[in-house]
Formats: structure tokens, sequence, C-alpha cells
């Protein structure tokens, strides 16, 4: 069953709650379009064109560079109490989706890393 994001996104300020899985994605494939309207929070602070003005670029990055540094925040490895509290609440079905999603926007980037 599909989560709501904004849920995800308004336990920001608050801290995290249940652990992210992440695993394979489903065998019928990556739902893009699920993947599009998780990542439309994201761009609140990282920008969609993806020029660096203080938020690292996330748009065209490759999937599982995207899910391993969802799962460093899952699990308070890499630091930001933001990110952190973002990547806890994902389920894995979302998190592959927000990340092949994000990959799949590299074609519309303007410069690269």
């Amino acid at each position: 069953m599909k989560k709501n994001i904004y849920g995800a996104v308004a336990a920001v300020a608050g801290a995290a709650g249940a652990m992210l899985t992440v695993a394979s994605p489903p065998a019928s494939g990556v739902d893009l379009a699920y993947g599009e309207y998780i990542a439309s929070s994201c761009f609140t602070c990282h920008r969609a064109d993806g020029v660096d003005t203080g938020f690292p670029r996330i748009t065209g990055r490759p999937a599982k560079e995207v899910l391993d540094l969802l799962t460093a925040y899952r699990d308070k490895i890499r630091p930001n109490e933001v990110m952190q509290a973002i990547a806890t609440q994902l389920t894995g079905e979302e998190a592959h989706a927000v990340a092949h999603y994000l990959e799949s926007l590299k074609s519309r980037l303007t410069k690269a890393d």
C-alpha cells in the first residue's frame, strides 16, 4: 500500500519512526509516476534543475547512489537531522520509486557534476 509522503515531510521537524527497508524493487518494476509524486517534496530544498545552491544536486544521480544515501541517513551514518527524519519515513517501495525517478531526470540536466 502506498503511504502518504506528506506525513513523512511533516515528520521532518520531529524525530524518526520506523526503519526504511531498502529491498529490491517490485518484480513488476518501479513506478516512476509514484517516484515523481514523492520527489516533489524533495524539491522544496533540492532544485529540480540540478543547480547546487547550497543543497546537493539529486536529479540525475544513479538510483543505487540515491538508495545508498537514503540508507546512510536512515542509519544515521550521514549527519543531517532533516534527511534522517525523511529517510526513516520512506518505505522500500517509496525509496526505490523516488531514486529511479531522480535518476530518470538525468537527460534534463543542464550541468553535470
